[in-house]
């Protein structure tokens, strides 16, 4: 699936992105979105979780029906879905029981990536921080790099070895 930020209608391909249909004809304010499969799926909508059973065509609140400043989703191995975003709000969605828990919150911190490594360890990355969990997020500990400033994506090729890549500071 593909989407763009704002007012952007939904896309979806069948043949590994050498062709995109658009999905429905609304046009959505999506900031991240996530399928479990053809038919299901969630989305963050300005905050908001909402949820769809008919592979993107329709969109309703989620159960959990709060607004989550959520802002960002990352998926597990096993399925789990995190949903991270500002004001330090972090939400895992277990699809076995449809539920979802809240991990951490309150904190004065925004969320701008999300990097799973497996099931239990992975990477929260904000401006200048990173967050770090080896244990499926219960506990998140913060990392110190003097040397980075505004982290915004993570690629890992195993739990041990991976990038970061850094908004820049140059402005020529």
């Amino acid at each position: 699936y593909l989407f763009g930020m704002i007012d952007s209608p939904l896309f979806k391909t069948t043949d590994c992105g050498y062709t995109w249909d658009q999905v429905g004809t609304e046009f959505r304010h999506f900031d991240d979105v996530y399928f479990f499969d053809e038919m299901h799926g969630k989305a963050i909508d300005l905050g908001w979780i909402k949820t769809t059973s008919d592979g993107g065509i329709n969109w309703e609140l989620d159960q959990y029906p709060f607004y989550h400043n959520l802002s960002v989703f990352a998926a597990t191995p096993s399925g789990k879905l995190f949903g991270a975003g500002y004001a330090g709000c972090i939400m895992e969605y277990d699809p076995g029981s449809q539920d979802w828990g809240v991990k951490c919150g309150g904190m004065n911190l925004s969320f701008l990536h999300v990097h799973l490594n497996d099931d239990a360890t992975g990477l929260i990355l904000g401006d200048e921080y990173v967050l770090h969990t080896d244990d499926n997020g219960m506990t998140w500990t913060w990392q110190v790099e003097p040397a980075m400033y505004s982290p915004i994506a993570a690629c890992f090729i195993n739990p041990d070895t991976g990038w970061i890549m850094n908004a820049s500071l140059d402005t020529r």
